[in-house]
């Protein structure tokens, strides 16, 4: 079985004012990461202290930054 860690820094969403590209890249990182861990063949792993490191940043919870980065990277996500 392969095994990989995911670094912290993944999961930091961009700045609010990011460009488009740069939110549907994180976006679409966060996709890529999410197949892989649904591949039984791939074990993936990150550190307990992910959460804390983020929310520390500002960065954790996810949701109520990144419901708002769609608007302003000028376009939604589906588009």
């Amino acid at each position: 079985m392969l095994s990989v860690t995911i670094d912290t820094a993944v999961f930091a969403p961009p700045p609010i004012d990011a460009p488009a590209d740069e939110v549907h890249g994180f976006v679409a990182t966060l996709l890529d990461w999410r197949d892989a861990m649904d591949d039984e063949e791939v074990g993936v792993y990150t550190t307990k202290l992910a959460p804390a490191v983020l929310m520390k940043c500002g960065l954790y919870p996810l949701r109520p930054q990144f419901k708002r980065l769609p608007a302003k990277a000028g376009r939604f996500l589906c588009d």
